[in-house]
């Protein structure tokens, strides 16, 4: 059916359809950002979502009890990166709460790969 609008003038498309379209252009443009330097490897997100989101939870918030929130104002990635680094790096021992074990559990994790995670949680969980 022809409306004799064409599809890129306002109202044009449906709202929903103009979103989606949006979200498909720009979200390639915003994800290399958030990439590890490293692009043969996966992805930052993907990388919390396999080794720190079942204690930590998707949200950053906590998965479950003892476990700090990373969305506090004044939490854990208000810490300097390197400080950050070395407690991901060697674990951090458990302190009337959980502790978290090196990497996360993922020995194969590689120092680029836990700076890139620890970027993607600082963009991510903090505001």
């Amino acid at each position: 059916m022809d409306t004799g609008r064409p599809f890129l003038q306002p109202g044009g498309l449906p709202a929903v359809t103009r979103r989606l379209l949006a979200a498909a252009i720009c979200l390639p443009l915003a994800l290399p950002a958030l990439s590890a330097a490293d692009d043969s490897g996966p992805r930052p997100a993907q990388l919390y979502l396999q080794s720190c989101a079942a204690c930590h939870g998707v949200d950053g918030a906590g998965a479950m009890p003892g476990v700090p929130d990373l969305t506090a104002v004044s939490g854990p990635l208000t810490k300097p990166m390197d400080t950050l680094l070395a407690e991901v790096r060697n674990g951090i021992p458990a302190r009337g709460g959980m502790g978290m074990p090196p990497k996360g559990g993922n020995p194969d994790l590689t120092e680029a790969q836990l700076r890139a995670i620890l970027q993607y949680m600082r963009h991510e969980f903090t505001r």
